[in-house]
């Protein structure tokens, strides 16, 4: 995303499938996703401040925690500063509740040229962190109708 607010690029989190016990995991991949923000001229991340659900398992707690630090420590190996962004704060602001597909919604109509990226369900990450960086990026300018 740039300063004022276009969208530059869409990416997944870079991952790989590990074998664990029966099954399959999905990992992240931190020093990929560190070489990926060194490569664009990254300058300054926003990381959605969560941590677990009251109903969530303790593996569910445990890979959230695990992923969350390596999303830092591959801020810190870049050299990023970041800031941290509560949902409650960037929802608000850009006038969403809980409902993802309204995040996916919000974020075809804002770049539309990039609706194919945000149409699936499965696709609301990608959507919300866009808006967190646009929520993000209006902030540290001073805008104070980003969320229009």
């Amino acid at each position: 995303m740039t300063d004022d607010g276009h969208l530059v690029e869409v990416r997944d989190l870079p991952t790989v499938k590990i074998k664990v016990g029966e099954g399959k995991r999905t990992r992240l991949v931190p020093s990929v996703l560190a070489a990926f923000l060194r490569e664009r001229s990254v300058v300054h991340a926003f990381l959605e401040d969560v941590g677990p659900m009251p109903n969530d398992g303790a593996v569910q707690s445990f890979n959230l925690g695990r992923s969350f630090g390596q999303i830092e420590g591959a801020l810190a190996a870049a050299g990023l500063a970041y800031t941290m962004v509560r949902p409650q704060v960037w929802k608000r602001d850009l006038s969403l509740g809980r409902d993802k597909s309204a995040s996916r919604a919000r974020a075809c109509q804002l770049w539309p040229g990039a609706a194919a990226s945000f149409a699936r369900v499965k696709d609301d990450g990608r959507a919300e962190a866009a808006l967190i960086a646009l929520h993000g990026s209006g902030r540290m300018h001073g805008l104070a109708a980003f969320a229009a």
